[in-house]
């Protein structure tokens, strides 16, 4: 997180726009994992197979700093289920807990199921919501790295969807 903030530091340096001010082009490439946390150096989440990565794993995840992480599952599957509606997916499975929350959604193309997990630690003071991607065969896949799911199924709006969600507004 500590490249992160050097960037943005480096950038307003710069001269450059505020993130406020910066607009994302439609055809983003949209993060993998979007979590919330209270503290701006909150040590990494064991848990997130995007922590204890270098530069690479900078553009896999993303925290959003609030003054309190709460657990809101809800909204999170919310906006899931929207999304998943607006796109005609169906929604092969959902289990959900105060403080946790796993739903599936069938693809066609491509061919697969995409996995959408959140996870609330109150000890930690952070929450996660993460996507993953399975094809046919049981592999696991970035999503990110799927083109053609990207562009057939809008994540980048899904992505700015449960940044909202996790940070439960």
């Amino acid at each position: 997180m500590k490249n992160a903030t050097f960037i943005a530091t480096f950038a307003c340096c710069l001269g450059l726009a505020a993130a406020s001010d910066i607009s994302l082009p439609e055809n983003r490439s949209p993060l993998t994992s979007i979590g919330a946390v209270e503290d701006f150096d909150a040590p990494p989440d064991p848990e997130d197979p995007g922590s204890g990565g270098g530069f690479d794993a900078e553009t896999y995840f993303q925290n959003v700093v609030l003054a309190k992480v709460a657990s809101c599952p809800e909204g999170v599957l919310r906006e899931f289920l929207a999304w998943s509606r607006g796109h005609s997916l169906s929604l092969i499975k959902t289990v959900e807990e105060p403080a946790a929350l796993l739903a599936y959604a069938a693809l066609a193309a491509p061919s697969g199921v995409l996995e959408l997990v959140y996870r609330f630690n109150a000890t930690q003071k952070r929450s996660r919501v993460t996507l993953y991607f399975y094809s046919g065969d049981g592999s696991k896949h970035e999503p990110s790295a799927l083109i053609e799911l990207l562009k057939r199924y809008d994540v980048a709006s899904l992505q700015d969807k449960l940044r909202t969600a996790v940070a439960c507004s």
